[in-house]
């Protein structure tokens, strides 16, 4: 089964059969629906506070994502514990202190381009495995 096999798409006059375009809405098997086929990507922009808490900027940026048109808005990766921050500035989601902003950002994705209802996801990491391993000190370990 190949993914679109997997989602339906409207069919409109310019598109009989002539399979999905990027402006067809999207709608995927458990019923959520993009309004069109542009998504952004997760992107490392290192915005977030040093407490993994998403600033103002990060949040504004990604706003303006969904204003630009994009019917699926992901964030950067963000780290599940505080071990596991993969890089400075990343978005954390694993304290409370993180569900005030994650909350913000998400209704405001949600609100900015209404009607269209874009969608937004929060891509999750897990830094450890990412980071370079300390120098081999005994090779005959290694």
């Amino acid at each position: 089964m190949s993914p679109s096999d997997s989602m339906s798409t409207a069919s409109t006059p310019a598109n009989s059969g002539a399979g999905p375009r990027l402006f067809d809405d999207v709608t995927f098997p458990r019923g959520a629906a993009m309004p069109d086929r542009f998504m952004l990507a997760p992107l490392t922009n290192q915005q977030s506070h040093a407490d993994g808490t998403l600033s103002d900027d990060e949040h504004h940026w990604l706003t303006m994502r969904a204003d630009g048109g994009f019917g699926l808005v992901m964030t950067c990766a963000s780290h599940v514990q505080a071990v596991g921050q993969g890089f400075a500035g990343q978005l954390g989601c694993f304290d409370d202190v993180h569900i005030a902003g994650l909350t913000r950002l998400a209704e405001d994705i949600k609100h900015r381009a209404e009607p269209r209802h874009p969608r937004a996801t929060l891509p999750v990491a897990d830094g450890r495995g990412h980071r370079a391993a300390p120098p081999c000190r005994q090779p005959s370990t290694c």
